[in-house]
């Protein structure tokens, strides 16, 4: 086989179901893959149509594992959550809209947690806010966070 003819739907479809095998993947991230292979677009349509058809492709899947994992393991804010589902292919006011549940008391827990095991003795509250910031926390929740990790800081007198 010397010449190569264009994958089809179902070569297409087989490709996805083994990538989704190894971890959830959105919809643009399959069509992405799919279209650097130079997949036809009726056969990428057509193989996305059956694996969603399937449930084997669910973008409210990989939402839902991408804020779990957020919340619970990476020690990341809403807006680096946002990001990596932006990253991933889905539309920015879709990745605004899965992290509006993010609430303040769950966001300064994981800040502080974050604080406790990455900061070390020494460092300041300049340092433990750009980490903070590089981690996704909006500007709230790392003045909160600092004032209360640090005690005597006062966040409005930075810039004076």
């Amino acid at each position: 086989m010397s010449s190569k003819s264009p994958l089809s739907a179902d070569d297409a479809f087989h490709l996805c179901a083994k990538w989704l095998e190894a971890a959830d993947k959105t919809e643009a991230e399959l069509r992405t893959r799919l279209e650097k292979r130079g997949v036809p677009t009726d056969s990428v349509d057509s193989a996305i149509d059956r694996l969603k058809s399937l449930g084997w492709q669910d973008d409210q899947r990989v939402i839902d594992r991408e804020v779990e994992l957020s919340q619970t393991r990476r020690g990341i804010g809403k807006l680096k959550t946002a990001q990596r589902l932006v990253r991933r292919g889905l539309e920015p006011d879709q990745a605004e809209d899965a992290v509006s549940g993010f609430d303040e008391a769950s966001e300064r827990k994981r800040a502080l947690e974050v604080l406790r095991k990455k900061l070390k003795a020494n460092d300041g509250p300049a340092k433990a806010g750009r980490m903070l910031a590089s981690r996704g926390f909006d500007e709230e929740v790392i003045r909160s966070v600092l004032e209360e990790h640090f005690g005597d800081w006062e966040g409005s007198d930075h810039g004076a």
